[in-house]
């Protein structure tokens, strides 16, 4: 029944992410140095411009959505780093530097469709890495409205044939949308890599971007 519930509930999330995707305008950044360097100056970047392009208070707070395993991967860039003390960062001060950077974040656990944001399966080989590409979004707060029409659930079903086999049936669904009320709303697909590094030489200028 938990299984049963859990793919309901990650069915239910994608649908959610495919909808805001949709009503996002899609962008894409590199990182120069680690994941944590990286991943905060990408949200502030676009935090800070699209504040001054809306016009907006400079401490207006926004909306950020980021897939749950971004803590870990915030940490093992953490554990990575050289010539420091190796100290493993708590979650709860991770997500603080979110809020620091002038955003209200939330985690997802699942994904849009074909978005590569849930860790897959560990096969019997070398240890899976975390994803390389990070998709998040970002907008104005109430910029999309989760609209609900109720559910219809019908619970466990058996029958004499189902107890034979010591089966059941579950029966459960859910009448819901997402309502773009909103001016602007961005989808970020951001390549970063949790190598620890903060400061390394590169070749080019990392300013030479607009």
């Amino acid at each position: 029944t938990l299984n049963a519930a859990a793919a309901w509930a990650r069915k239910a999330e994608q649908e959610i992410l495919d909808t805001i995707s949709t009503n996002s305008t899609a962008v894409t950044s590199t990182g120069v140095y680690g994941f944590v360097s990286e991943l905060l100056t990408h949200i502030i970047q676009l935090s800070v411009g699209e504040r001054s392009r809306q016009r907006m208070p400079v401490d207006a707070r926004l909306r950020l959505l980021l897939p749950a395993w971004v803590p870990g991967q915030m940490q093992i860039d953490y554990l990575r780093q050289g010539n420091v003390e190796t100290v493993l960062r708590s979650p709860q001060e991770l997500r603080a530097m979110f809020a620091n950077a002038g955003v209200n974040v939330t985690f997802y656990e699942d994904e849009r469709t074909g978005a590569g944001q849930v860790v897959g399966p560990q096969a019997a080989a070398e240890l899976r890495d975390l994803p390389e590409i990070v998709e998040w979004y970002l907008y104005h707060e109430g910029a999309h409205v989760h609209l609900t029409g109720g559910e219809l659930d019908l619970g466990l079903v058996r029958d004499s044939t189902l107890n034979a086999t010591n089966d059941f049936r579950i029966f459960a669904e859910e009448f819901a949308e997402v309502a773009f009320r909103g001016i602007w709303s961005y989808r970020v697909r951001s390549t970063l890599c949790p190598s620890g590094d903060r400061q390394i030489p590169i070749d080019g200028d990392p300013c030479g971007a607009s």
